[in-house]
């Protein structure tokens, strides 16, 4: 399933293709036309670009004459879930636009095929950096409004750059950070790590704040030729930073300490105890409005003064979640345990990917998913190992498979990796 005819940059209409990548890339999301009261995503401008752009996009693949390993593997994962969908018809059970949705993001990953060029890739995600270093430090200073859920707010109570969420900016500055080491200037990518790890830090997002500095330090022990003394003090250096900021008692480690409290750890015996579940047949509307009760702003109150007013929040809600959504699909039988019980059955949000995709699409799904990431690392120590690894474990707390800036960009970077992989071995 090699490449056998031309290749994406090889293409004359690389130029238009490009151009379009930039204005989807750098446009806020502004939704034209809202789905529903607990959807956050809606008709935006860049799914009437995407669909304009799809008819090219088939031309040039039938062009090409071949798919690689990694396109295919993609298809088969999302056969599955239509495979799903349509198992799960007879309960009126999931969504076809998450599917569909899926399979629009996937667009992005031929949009980074036409990248032939490393220097033009990274000069574009350096400005989109730049970029969002202005709008979130502009929103944090009330200077300025942002989208978050779809509507425009003049105030935001954390900043979402060009995105939906907070949630949403970081976790999309934490995939592209891993893209700067294919840079030889060292200092270049310690900068870009100060620079994006700063701006996470404004946005609160703990998730994303790991997963970025988990990079660096992969960097610096896999990745970096440097000596080890170097390395060593730089390693020291950050701890002894982290160690600074944490004393200092800044809101986000408060929230990271209060994770290992017996507080917590009493809340979430409590939580599991205490767990609702669906019952076997049950559909899209039971569903719903199940999920609608386990919102943050529902089941905030009643959390507090049934388990605990101490404990972590954040980590309260999605326990509870999660195990209504775990327990509901065991509950629907091993036929459903395999194939899933619909994509978008569990909502807009779980608040983790992999959990949500194991539910929704089955074993099948899942153990596709994964096969079609792994057919993108060729080794452990690499670039790609980084940028995948990051997704997955933001993707264990977060829905961000689902999230159109996030998704857009990791499929992006899978496409421009592929390409240079490819430019290697030839």
């Amino acid at each position: 399933m090699r490449l056998t005819r031309c290749d994406f940059e090889g293409v004359k209409q690389s130029r238009l293709f490009i151009s379009i990548l930039i204005v989807l890339l750098f446009i806020p999301k502004i939704n034209l036309i809202s789905v529903g009261t607990y959807e956050g995503a809606g008709v935006r401008i860049d799914d009437i670009i995407i669909l304009l752009t799809a008819p090219l996009f088939c031309f040039i693949i039938c062009k090409k004459g071949s798919a690689s390993q990694i396109e295919f593997y993609f298809l088969l994962f999302f056969l599955s879930t239509i495979v799903s969908h349509i198992l799960n018809l007879p309960y009126s059970r999931g969504n076809l636009l998450y599917p569909l949705r899926i399979m629009e993001y996937w667009a992005f990953f031929y949009f980074g095929r036409f990248f032939g060029n490393k220097t033009r890739f990274l000069s574009m995600f350096s400005v989109f950096v730049i970029y969002s270093a202005i709008l979130i430090t502009a929103q944090y200073l009330e200077l300025i409004g942002g989208y978050s859920d779809g509507i425009y707010k003049k105030i935001l109570s954390k900043p979402t750059g060009s995105t939906n969420g907070s949630y949403e900016i970081s976790m999309v500055l934490a995939l592209i950070f891993p893209i700067f080491f294919l840079y030889r200037n060292k200092n270049k990518i310690h900068a870009y790590f100060v620079i994006t790890a700063f701006l996470i830090l404004l946005t609160q997002s703990r998730t994303a704040l790991v997963m970025i500095g988990s990079s660096y330090l992969f960097w610096l022990i896999f990745l970096n030729n440097s000596r080890f003394v170097t390395r060593f003090i730089t390693i020291s250096s950050i701890f002894g930073l982290a160690y600074f900021v944490t004393i200092e008692n800044n809101d986000l480690f408060v929230r990271f300490i209060s994770l290992f409290t017996s507080d917590t750890y009493y809340a979430l015996q409590e939580i599991t105890a205490m767990a609702p579940s669906q019952n076997p047949g049950d559909g899209n509307a039971e569903f719903s409005r199940q999920q609608v009760l386990l919102k943050t702003g529902a089941v905030k109150s009643s959390l507090i003064e049934t388990v605990s007013s101490s404990a972590d929040l954040s980590v309260m809600v999605r326990l509870n979640k999660w195990l209504w959504g775990f327990s509901s699909y065991l509950n629907q039988g091993l036929f459903y345990v395999i194939f899933g019980i619909g994509g978008g059955v569990l909502g807009n949000a779980l608040d983790g990917g992999l959990l949500r995709i194991l539910i929704e699409f089955g074993l099948v799904g899942l153990a596709l998913f994964f096969l079609f990431l792994s057919k993108i690392v060729k080794k452990l120590a690499s670039v790609e190992f980084v940028v995948v690894a990051t997704f997955l474990l933001g993707n264990l707390f977060i829905d961000y498979y689902l999230s159109y800036k996030v998704t857009s960009v990791f499929f992006l970077i899978l496409g421009f990796l592929y390409t240079q992989q490819n430019k290697n071995e030839n």
